[in-house]
């Protein structure tokens, strides 16, 4: 086989995905028709070269691509400036409910693509997300202030737990209402012992003025 077949394979394909990372990180159901012309215009303007030979070589053209694009993604996961370089880092685009511009248009994405982003994800308003990214593979992630959070696993049980502390402090002041209830029982007749104990002191001092009389 021809090396510099091989050679021009390789420098096809990395060429081609530069090429790819300049023109956007959107996903294809993200992209427009125009973008997706020009996607599949730019494959095949880079594969034509290759697969206009021989039938043999087309095979050939088809496993150094797939070999490549292996040896690419190893080489990602052991150097890092490989990954930014070819598959790109995650551009924040909303911070502490704020819209950051300037890196949307890094990205030449507009406010109103973004607004649609964060429907999809049932965000209804921008204030509520604490940081919002656009991903390398044109996705969409956030995350959600503390307070427009919605209730997980972990904060029921948590709940669960609190509920089951004040209910046994409540069982607790249940069970020592009985004896608050019999001092004020006592207190009660108490008060009405001396109530009747000056009733009858009434009447004795009533009869006996009568009987002076």
């Amino acid at each position: 086989m021809d090396i510099n077949f091989i050679w021009q394979t390789v420098i096809t394909f990395i060429f081609g995905v530069l090429a790819l990372r300049l023109a956007g990180r959107k996903s294809l159901s993200q992209m427009t028709a125009a973008e997706t012309i020009v996607m599949i215009a730019v494959g095949t303007i880079l594969i034509e070269p290759l697969v206009g030979k021989e039938l043999w070589k087309t095979f050939a053209a088809v496993i150094i691509v797939i070999a490549t694009l292996y040896l690419l993604e190893s080489a990602q996961i052991r150097w890092r400036f490989l990954e930014r370089l070819f598959s790109g880092t995650s551009i924040v685009v909303i911070e502490h409910g704020q819209i950051k511009l300037d890196n949307l248009k890094k990205i030449r994405l507009t406010v109103h693509q973004l607004e649609m982003h964060l429907r999809q994800s049932s965000v209804a308003k921008i204030e509520e997300v604490e940081y919002a990214t656009i991903e390398p593979n044109g996705q969409l992630g956030y995350t959600l202030k503390e307070a427009a959070q919605s209730v997980t696993k972990s904060d029921i049980e948590m709940i669960m737990k609190m509920l089951q502390t004040i209910e046994k402090q409540l069982g607790t002041a249940g069970r020592l209402r009985p004896y608050e209830n019999s001092a004020d029982n006592l207190a009660a007749n108490d008060n009405k012992k001396q109530a009747a104990a000056q009733d009858t002191l009434f009447r004795e001092v009533e009869e006996s003025s009568t009987k002076k009389l």
